[in-house]
């Protein structure tokens, strides 16, 4: 017969979600609610280290593209040769994708 800790460790991992929630996720939804909350006259939740750190990601990365986007549009040379790899990493994606039917 299994010890009390056996059985309840098993009724622990049983209640643990079968997935965790990546950062960035959790960041969209906390600013959803944050936006709610300000429109409440609350304050807003705070960022978690991790949160945080996504956050400069994502805004670091929306910089870059912007950038990149520039350059293309000026007709700069490195900025379309750095451009042709995504649109060729695009491409394959969006027939992966189709092949499946479709789905994400």
């Amino acid at each position: 017969m299994a010890s009390l800790r056996e059985r309840l460790e098993r009724l622990e991992a049983a209640l643990r979600p079968p997935h965790e929630v990546p950062v960035e996720v959790r960041l969209l939804l906390k600013e959803i609610e944050n936006r709610q909350r300000e429109e409440d006259g609350l304050d807003p939740l705070p960022l978690t280290p991790e949160e945080e750190e996504a956050d400069r990601a994502s805004t670091r990365h929306f910089l870059e593209w912007i950038e990149l986007q520039k350059g293309c549009a000026q007709g700069n040379p490195e900025a379309l040769a750095e451009l042709a790899p995504l649109e060729a990493y695009a491409r394959e994606e969006e027939i992966a994708r189709l092949s499946r039917g479709g789905e994400a």
